[in-house]
């Protein structure tokens, strides 16, 4: 169980320099800036008051106070409220500061007036939460100067005479009495036990420290700090012979990473060359008669290419020998109507009689090759035909867009209104998925049987 934190001083004046601290227009060096938004007002300012300084003057002012006011004296005090720092980081976490924040506040107005407690801020951007409160000490009743005189005429059998006792007046000597700064002590640990918190030990010879004193041991500390980084410095001193080696040491492992990436940027180069040139290879497949030598040739670039990674077949660069491009098929759409074989420009289309499925083309490769859509993609009345590269999966195959609002011109139709494969198809497994060998004329074929056995020839 942990202590109640309660502190209580006269104020000089309005206490300009403590609004500074409480309103963060001084930001002292343990503060946390980046937290300060988190500071809460407790009190809410009467009409017209803005700051804390014109809420003491705003209570003086309506006090009714009938005496004036001396120009020392006290027209204020400082009220701290706090807890253990463990204690109040427990009650932090247990989402239970609001509850404490409010309860403090009471236990203030109920011990001094409501009137009298006119500011109170919770400060959460320093390490321990805490309040800062202002209390202005006007009091009713007979004034202690008074009381002893009296008591004195009393002894010696003086007349006494009868004196105003409840008209308000400003008197911090009467609210600071040490019986009632224990009492103080006292009430507000009550009020606070409910949060784990109790009073100190009364008679402790413990004291606190005014701001001050906490900033000038804050300096020493400081400086004690500063010295210890000195020494550390030195100490940096002696191991600089060390690091200049280990800089050496890096900068030589830098130039061999760069001898590194200016071998692999060359190697970069010749791929790119030897890609185009396979590239250009495959464009000039045009017929059957070309085919052979355009074969020969790309499996050179290919050779040239893997010659480049020690590894004479790459299988990416061998498949592309193979097969080229692709057409999918989705036979659960194709109705065998011809139509993609009636708009072959090479007459290479034939139907299927048994599966009713069209079969083998040369793909349009003079379209494809400029990014168009081969014919019979783009005639499928019933978008069961489909285009791409295998290597890109077949999800990527596109065909055209269809609908009444689409722009189906002759350009257009080559080059865009897409829709992809993967978007429009039923769901399917690669088990789904039948491939057609090349048997000579360059494209690859492949049809989505989904649960269904294949029947045509291989």
């Amino acid at each position: 169980m942990g202590y109640v934190v309660l502190h209580i001083e006269k104020a000089a004046g309005t206490d300009a320099a403590m609004s500074g601290h409480v309103e963060r227009r001084i930001t002292p060096a343990n503060v946390i800036t980046t937290l300060t938004y988190l500071n809460e007002e407790l009190i809410e300012f009467p009409k017209g008051v803005a700051n804390r300084t014109e809420a003491i003057q705003h209570r003086l002012d309506n006090a009714g106070l009938e005496r004036k006011i001396g120009k020392n004296q006290v027209r204020a005090l400082r009220v701290v409220m706090s807890g253990s720092p463990e204690d109040m980081k427990r009650i932090r976490q247990a989402g239970q500061l609001d509850a404490w924040a409010k309860d403090s506040c009471g236990w203030l107005q109920k011990t001094f007036g409501k009137e009298n407690v006119v500011s109170a801020v919770l400060h959460l951007d320093e390490k321990t939460p805490h309040i800062h409160a202002t209390v202005v000490p006007i009091v009713r009743g007979e004034r202690r100067k008074a009381k002893l005189e009296r008591e004195k005429n009393a002894r010696s059998g003086k007349r006494t005479y009868r004196t105003k006792k409840d008209h308000p007046r400003l008197c911090a000597d009467d609210v600071m009495t040490r019986d009632k700064l224990k009492a103080y002590q006292t009430t507000y640990a009550e009020a606070m036990a409910k949060y784990g918190l109790k009073r100190g030990i009364e008679g402790s010879e413990a004291k606190h420290i005014s701001t001050q004193q906490y900033y000038r041991e804050v300096f020493v500390r400081k400086n004690e700090m500063a010295e210890q980084i000195e020494n550390l410095k030195e100490q940096q001193k002696t191991l600089t012979v060390d690091i200049a080696a280990l800089q050496a040491q890096q900068r030589a492992a830098q130039t061999d990473c760069n001898a590194i990436d200016e071998q692999r940027r060359k190697k970069k180069e010749e791929l790119a060359k030897a890609e185009t040139e396979l590239a250009q290879t495959r464009r000039e497949i045009k017929t059957d008669k070309l085919k052979g030598v355009a074969v020969d040739a790309t499996t050179k670039a290919v050779e040239r290419i893997g010659a480049l990674f020690h590894d004479p077949k790459p299988a990416r660069y061998e498949k592309q020998i193979a097969d080229l491009q692709g057409v999918i098929a989705d036979k659960d759409k194709c109705i065998g109507c011809q139509f993609c074989a009636m708009a072959c420009p090479y007459g290479v289309r034939y139907l299927n009689e048994e599966e009713r499925v069209v079969e083998k083309c040369t793909l349009c490769e003079q379209i494809t090759a400029q990014g168009g859509l081969p014919q019979c993609v783009i005639q499928c009345g019933g978008r069961a035909r489909f285009f791409g590269d295998l290597d890109e999966g077949i999800d990527s195959f596109e065909a055209p867009e269809i609908g009444y609002d689409v722009d189906r011109s002759y350009d257009n139709l080559y080059t865009g209104n897409r829709v992809k494969l993967g978007d429009m198809a039923k769901e399917y497994t690669e088990a789904d998925v039948h491939h057609l060998p090349d048997v000579g004329n360059g494209p690859h074929f492949a049809y989505i049987l989904r649960d269904r056995d294949w029947k045509g020839g291989e």
